[in-house]
C-alpha cells in the first residue's frame, strides 16, 4: 500500500540519520511516525512526526534524500528548543519568527549534508546565508529574524526556499487533543504547499501568539528574558532541553569529526539565559530594603495608653520596619573603540537614563560613574543627580577610537572606587578581558547580537542591547 511505502521511506531515512549523524542519537530515539490527514507536509510535536503520504512520496521521487532532510529539519528545531521559545520583541511577527527558525535549521543541514538538496535551491539558500553573515556577526533565530525584518527580501520567496514543516503545532498541541490541534494548524500548512512561491498571512488560528499578545508579554515586569518560553508543555520542554544539552556534549566529544559551527553556536544560544536590557537593568540595579522602625506611622500616645491600661500590653504595636532604598556606587563603562558608533552609544545612554529615572533612583542617594575607554580610559564623569545626567546626555561627546581593552576600567574601579555595587560595560565584546573576578557584579551589554568569542569570563553576565 502507498501508506506503507511512505512510512517505509521515513523509517529508512531515520536509520540513515542515526548512522550518519550520531550527535543527534538522543533526539532521534524519541521519534515516531504517523500518517495524518490533518497535515499536508510534516508536523512534529516532540514525540511524533505526523506526515502527509503525498508530501513524502512526491518529494522522495524528486530527491531520495529529501525525507531524511525533512526529518532532520524537524529534529533540529527541537534540539535548538525553537518550539519552546518566542522572542519578546516589539512589533513581533509570528510568521517571520518561524521562518527565521527554518532558515537556521536549513543552514545547519547544509553544513551537515552539503550536497543533498537540489542544486538550484542550495545555491539560492547560500546567497541568503552570505547576506546574513555580512550583516550580523552571529547566526541564530534572533539575528535571522532581524534580517528578515530589515532586508528587502520577500518573505514569500524566503519561505519557498526554506519551508519543510508546519510549526503551529508547536504552540497549539494539547496532549489530550492532538487531532484537534493538528486540524487547526492545517490552514497554514495547506497554504504553504499549495504554491511555495505565493505566501499569504495566516490569521485563522487564534491560538497563535499574536503581535498584540507579544506586546502584552513584552510589558510584563516579571519578564526578564529575551526569549519567552512556550509553557503549553513544560515537562516536554525540560525533556528537550536535556536532549539539547546531551547533543551539545556529543558534539564536544566528536569535535574532531563535527565542524558544524552554526549548530554549536545555536545549541549554546538555546541553552544560555538572555535578558532584555531594560528588565535586566532593573534587576541589576535592584534596591535594597533596610529594616528600620517607621517613626512616621508610629503613634506614641496610643502606644503608652496601652501600657497604662494593660501594663505590659501596648494598645497599638509599632510598625517594625519601613522600606528604605539605598543605592551604592554604580559604574557604566562605554567601549569607544572604532567598532562602536556614537549614535548607538547615545541610544544606550538614553535607555539607561530612562530606566533609572522612571524607577525613582534619582530620589535616593546615587553616585554614577560614566567611563569612556578604548585601549585606555579616555574620560570619567561623576553623576549625582538627574540634572547632571540630563546635561551629560545633552552634551555627550564620544572620546576614543582606538583598540579595545577592558582591563583599565577594572583597575581604576578596583583601586579608586569604594562600595561599588556593579559595573555595566557597553561593548561589541571584542577586547581584552580581566582574568580575575572583581568584588562587584559585572555585566557586559553587547551591541545588537551576542558576542560569540570563547574568552568571555564565566563570572560576568551578558545581555544584548535591544535598542
Amino acid at each position: 500500500m502507498e501508506n506503507n511505502k511512505a512510512k517505509e521511506i521515513l523509517l529508512k531515512s531515520h536509520t540513515y540519520l542515526f548512522a550518519k549523524h550520531t550527535v543527534f542519537a538522543s533526539a532521534l530515539s524519541k521519534i515516531k511516525f504517523e500518517e495524518s490527514v490533518f497535515v499536508t507536509s510534516l508536523a512534529f510535536d516532540g514525540e511524533t512526526i505526523y506526515y502527509s503520504e503525498d508530501y513524502i512520496l512526491k518529494n522522495h521521487a524528486e530527491n531520495p534524500l529529501f525525507p531524511a532532510l525533512a526529518v532532520l529539519h524537524c529534529v533540529i528545531h527541537y534540539v535548538l528548543l525553537h518550539p519552546f521559545i518566542m522572542p519578546s520583541l516589539e512589533d513581533f511577527n509570528f510568521d517571520n519568527w518561524v521562518l527565521a527558525c527554518d532558515i537556521v535549521a536549513e543552514k545547519i543541514i547544509l553544513e551537515l549534508e552539503p550536497y543533498a538538496s537540489e542544486k538550484k535551491i542550495r545555491i539560492a539558500q547560500m546567497g541568503i546565508f552570505d547576506d546574513i553573515a555580512e550583516r550580523f556577526k552571529t547566526f541564530n533565530a534572533i539575528t535571522v529574524y532581524k534580517y528578515i525584518n530589515q532586508s528587502n527580501e520577500d518573505p514569500k520567496y524566503l519561505k519557498s526556499l526554506f519551508y519543510k514543516d508546519d510549526h503551529n503545532i508547536w504552540y497549539n498541541h494539547n496532549d489530550n487533543d492532538k487531532n484537534s490541534s493538528k486540524s487547526q494548524s492545517n490552514s497554514y500548512d495547506e497554504e504553504s504547499q499549495s504554491d511555495k512561491s505565493d505566501y499569504k498571512d495566516n490569521d485563522t488560528n487564534s491560538n497563535i501568539p499574536s503581535q498584540e499578545n507579544a506586546k502584552e508579554s513584552d510589558n510584563k515586569s516579571e519578564n526578564d528574558s529575551n526569549l519567552q518560553q512556550n509553557s503549553t508543555n513544560n515537562k516536554q520542554a525540560a525533556e528537550w532541553k536535556e536532549i539539547s544539552q546531551t547533543t551539545k556534549v556529543m558534539m564536544e566529544s566528536f569535535s574532531n569529526k563535527s565542524g558544524n559551527l552554526i549548530l554549536k553556536e545555536n545549541i549554546s544560544f538555546a541553552n544560555s539565559k538572555r535578558y532584555r536590557y531594560k528588565d535586566f537593568l532593573k534587576k541589576f540595579l535592584s534596591l535594597r530594603e533596610e529594616i528600620k522602625i517607621n517613626v512616621d506611622e508610629f503613634d506614641y500616645i496610643y502606644y503608652q495608653l496601652g501600657f497604662n491600661l494593660y501594663k505590659n500590653i501596648p494598645l497599638i504595636e509599632p510598625l517594625e520596619y519601613k522600606d528604605e532604598h539605598q543605592i551604592k556606587n554604580i559604574a557604566i563603562s562605554i567601549d569607544t573603540s572604532g567598532s562602536t558608533q556614537g549614535e548607538l552609544v547615545k541610544k544606550f545612554l538614553t535607555a539607561t537614563y530612562d530606566i533609572i529615572k522612571n524607577s525613582g533612583y534619582f530620589k535616593n542617594r546615587f553616585c554614577l560613574y560614566i567611563i569612556q575607554c578604548d585601549a585606555k580610559i579616555q574620560d570619567i564623569q561623576f553623576i549625582n543627580n538627574q540634572k547632571e545626567f540630563d546635561d551629560y546626555i545633552k552634551n555627550f561627546e564620544l572620546k576614543g577610537g582606538g583598540g579595545t581593552n577592558f582591563v583599565p576600567v577594572f583597575e581604576y574601579l578596583n583601586n579608586f572606587v569604594k562600595n561599588l555595587k556593579g559595573l555595566i560595560y557597553f561593548t561589541d565584546g571584542y577586547g581584552t578581558y580581566p582574568l580575575k573576578r572583581p568584588p562587584y557584579k559585572t555585566a557586559f551589554v553587547f551591541i545588537e547580537e551576542e558576542y560569540k568569542g570563547n574568552d568571555f569570563p564565566k563570572w560576568a553576565v551578558k545581555t544584548v542591547f535591544d535598542n
